[in-house]
């Protein structure tokens, strides 16, 4: 056989068993790198990011991270069904559309903080049983959206008591 031959069959052989090496070896990545979050995860962090100022809530989105370890959230069946953050020193305004996006959420406590501003729409919580939003600081008009939360069975609003 020829040099130039030669070598390009060595060329071939290298090339072929690169590829097949490559190509046979799968391709793992590290748990939970997903970039794509659950909308519970980004409704918490959404709400999080707008009432607390002090940076109590200590969620972390790393490797390992598992909202539904997260201190306060309560979780059936990999859904967010309970949010309780009472006397957390949650201060700001409620931000609209933020934990309205939780469709599996059963009871929302927020009750004794320092929260301000309308109560926005949660209309969308259509599984909602229990909402404390007592001895907070909010203004506005109550929403009448709100009366659409037909499985509603426990409900507090009552004011700041000093």
């Amino acid at each position: 056989m020829s040099k130039p031959k030669l070598e390009a069959l060595l060329h071939l052989f290298i090339f072929s068993w690169v590829f097949l090496t490559c190509s046979s070896t799968p391709i793992t990545y590290p748990p939970h790198t997903n970039l794509l979050f659950s909308s519970d995860v980004v409704s918490i962090l959404s709400f999080k990011s707008k009432v607390d100022l002090d940076n109590t809530l200590l969620y972390a989105l790393n490797q390992r991270f598992d909202y539904c370890q997260w201190r306060d959230v309560k979780c059936a069946q990999g859904r967010v069904a309970r949010y309780t953050l009472q006397n957390s020193g949650l201060r700001g305004v409620f931000p609209a559309n933020s934990l309205s996006r939780i469709d599996q959420l059963r009871v929302l406590s927020l009750h004794n903080n320092s929260l301000s501003g309308p109560i926005p729409d949660l209309s969308s919580l259509y599984n909602l049983k229990s909402l404390f939003l007592d001895r907070n600081n909010f203004s506005g008009a109550f929403p009448p959206s709100t009366l659409f939360l037909h499985r509603i069975t426990t409900l507090d609003l009552s004011l700041t008591t000093v």
